[in-house]
């Protein structure tokens, strides 16, 4: 039994960890900057991807910046490919500060040098709806049949540059944006 007790009091102690990491706190949300610089490398990757930039300072100096984005999946899912951040590539980022780390940033808007736009989260593709799955509900053998995609309705914030707002699932998030509900 005290095993038990022990395995349940480190999953309630790892718990706090997972919820602190998803959270912006690391940023000052009260601070904007924009950056101007050359992709010098993208990370797609989970569970934030990075976009790395090569900025120059007032002095003229190139600095090397870190600017967090949503995981890879997410952004997958919302049509954005790591091909839109070719490296020598020049773009604008908006964001804002690491409370923490100099020259890291949480990205809100980026800039493309083909006069394109997209917000942290915004849905570059059209939304299709998903078509009615093709198959039974049981198999022969009366099990449930699992197969397909079981992937969950997309959830993304009703302020595209991800600073306020809620989460909300895609299908809505435009009409509650609209409705001053975000």
């Amino acid at each position: 039994m005290s095993g038990r007790i022990g395995l349940a009091l480190a999953l309630v102690c790892l718990s706090g960890s997972a919820l602190a990491h998803h959270s912006n706190a690391d940023f000052d949300l009260t601070k904007h900057l924009t950056l101007t610089g050359k992709v010098k490398e993208i990370a797609f990757i989970n569970p934030h991807s990075y976009l790395y930039l090569s900025v120059h300072d007032d002095n003229g100096q190139d600095v090397a910046w870190r600017c967090e984005m949503r995981a890879a999946t997410a952004l997958r899912r919302s049509g954005w490919t790591p091909e839109m951040f070719a490296v020598g590539k020049t773009l604008t980022v908006e964001g804002s500060p690491s409370r923490h780390e100099a020259h890291t940033c949480y990205v809100s808007t980026i800039d493309f040098s083909n006069g394109s736009e997209a917000d942290r989260y915004s849905q570059l593709t059209t939304k299709a709806k998903p078509p009615a799955p093709d198959r039974p509900a049981r198999l022969a053998n009366g099990e449930p049949n699992i197969a397909g995609d079981w992937a969950a309705e997309q959830r993304v914030m009703t302020d595209p540059r991800g600073v306020h707002g809620t989460l909300v699932p895609l299908s809505v998030a435009e009409e509650r944006a609209a409705e001053g509900q975000g």
